[in-house]
């Protein structure tokens, strides 16, 4: 029996070696019945050699018992099994949970713990190694972890399995907490975050700087970025109009110019590479003028009936006078409804509620802001920022923002690229009239591009959200504008939870050239300026970076 241990403790390779001298003695014997002929010489030259492998063969048995193995080793191994299942978002939380308590019971120091898992369906399988050479500890760290998970994680099913195979469990106690490699930098593809090598001269608009473990990867958006329309959303204090700002100053490198409606005065304050537009001194566009608009009756329309809210009858009164002689200024306007015949009694009602709303725009306090005095080609010829905030009148700062828009939309050829920027882009919103995602849907063609920020996803139309293919997230309080902005932007389930969490100055981006949204620490302008009258630039803060002391 002890000869048959020696002989299993020999690899299969050197098994061979071990059958030797019994070749030999059957050699022998063939010899002396005479069925075998050989010299006497050969005969005992083969004998040595074999009696010569056996012995070697012995000694690498002998050797390899002595060598501690897996089971042998000095390192205590426990194997234990968790078992999870259900949705996919039930899934993740286990995973989360599971590795909180696994880190956090290393961080003791008590046990090596290693973890493997393996997915298939709608189930997670993971083994989890503990070791140490004292087998007391191993015993005790295994009890308080099954204890934890079964208190922590939701639906778990825990194991110990009797027979672990020693592959695995050679594998977990040969996983060193410290790894020997290199960092290896993968060159990004579709998908990833797009990547410009500094000081090389191309790229898109750099954005800001995504943190992926401990490295920094700038982000940049692409002109097909812009072409796409760009939504900032974020309620207020998290930085969105900074971050519509660092769009817009850096659209002039990729050939773009930009029109920005500035509503609450913030803008001109952060955009240093733009001329300013003031509506009070420098006037603006009439729309009962402007060529490409006059020949777009209905445009026309949907302009008037969202800047005074009108009602669906008195947006019939307008069409009406419109058919039968088209005004040349809101004075006129006032005048023909005026003149318009009462054919039943509710006209009356009708023509002095849209009275009402036509004469804030014929009050010759703001007849200067669509006097006329300007040509939309001057107007795009630069970047531009327009000091909506100077219009005291709400209604008539939304209406001359759409005037201006509509007149953008309306005209079919341009030479170079404009985008129009709308801060506070909500104040523009009709839920009767979508104006702004209508020419949203069809202004790519054209040339026009929108970028607009505002707080409330859930305040924004359905078309809007759709048009906007890139997306900038800075954090959202409200449970209702989380869910819009999950299913809008497919988000993971830890995106998500963290949309309430970001830091100012932080957003979770997608576009279509950065398919997999990625958390991003927008690049912030300062007020303060050197000597050139160019912006100086903060340098997002590595928060893991070591202090030097």
């Amino acid at each position: 029996m002890e000869l048959r241990k020696v002989i299993d403790g020999i690899p299969r390779r050197y098994r061979p070696l071990a059958s030797l001298p019994s070749a030999a003695i059957i050699a022998k014997l063939l010899l002396d019945a005479g069925i075998l002929r050989a010299p006497p010489h050969a005969v005992e030259a083969a004998a040595a050699t074999a009696l010569a492998a056996s012995a070697a063969a012995g000694a690498v048995a002998l050797l390899r018992r002595g060598r501690p193995s897996a089971r042998g080793s000095s390192m205590k191994v426990r194997v234990i099994e968790v078992i999870t299942s259900g949705a996919a978002e039930e899934r993740v939380t286990a995973a989360q949970a599971l590795a909180s308590i696994v880190k956090e019971r290393a961080k003791a120091g008590r046990a090596r713990y290693a973890v493997i898992s393996t997915l298939q369906g709608g189930f997670s399988r993971t083994l989890i190694g503990i070791m140490n050479p004292d087998p007391v500890q191993v015993d005790i760290e295994a009890e308080i972890l099954k204890t934890l998970i079964s208190m922590n994680v939701r639906g778990a099913r825990l194991s110990e399995p009797k027979e672990v195979p020693e592959q695995l469990l050679r594998g977990l106690e040969a996983l060193e907490p410290r790894g020997r490699g290199e960092p290896v930098v993968v060159e990004p593809s579709r998908g990833s975050i797009p990547v410009t090598l500094q000081g090389s001269g191309v790229g898109g608009l750099a954005l800001g700087t995504a943190f992926e473990g401990a490295f920094q990867r700038p982000v940049e958006l692409t002109l097909e970025d812009i072409r796409g329309h760009i939504a900032v959303f974020g309620s207020t204090g998290t930085g969105k109009t900074t971050t519509l700002a660092t769009v817009l100053s850096g659209l002039p490198s990729l050939g773009v110019n930009f029109i920005a409606l500035d509503w609450a005065g913030e803008l001109s304050k952060l955009i240093d590479n733009a001329t300013t537009w003031s509506p009070i001194n420098d006037g603006g566009i009439n729309p009962f003028t402007d060529g490409d608009l006059r020949s777009s009756p209905e445009l026309l329309l949907d302009v008037l009936s969202s800047a005074l809210d009108l009602t669906q009858p008195q947006s019939y009164i307008v069409m009406r006078v419109f058919n039968d002689d088209m005004p040349r200024s809101f004075r006129e306007l006032k005048e023909a409804i005026e003149s318009y015949p009462e054919e039943a009694r509710w006209d009356r009602d009708v023509k002095r509620g849209l009275l009402r709303k036509v004469a804030i725009l014929a009050n010759s306090k703001f007849s200067g802001l669509f006097n006329g005095s300007v040509e939309l080609d001057e107007l795009e010829s630069r970047p531009l920022v327009v000091k909506l905030d100077e219009i005291e009148s709400f209604t008539v700062r939304k209406a001359y923002a759409l005037v201006l828009l509509a007149a953008m939309f309306a005209r079919r050829t341009r030479e170079r690229p404009v985008v129009v920027a709308i801060d506070e882009a909500h104040n523009l919103f009709n839920e009767d009239n979508d104006l702004v995602g209508h020419i949203m849907a069809e202004s790519r063609k054209y040339g026009l591009y929108v970028a607009l920020a505002t707080q409330s996803p859930s305040a924004v139309p359905n078309s809007v959200l759709l048009n906007a293919n890139t997306k900038v997230v800075h954090a959202l309080r409200s449970l209702r504008d989380k869910e819009v902005i999950a299913q809008s932007m497919n988000l993971p389930y830890d995106m998500t939870n963290a949309l309430d969490k970001l830091e100012p100055g932080e957003a979770i981006v997608q576009s279509p050239t950065i398919v997999n949204p990625v958390i991003v620490k927008v690049k912030l302008s300062s007020p303060r300026r050197n000597g050139l009258s160019n912006p100086v630039v903060r340098e997002p803060v590595n928060g893991n970076a070591n202090s030097p002391l």
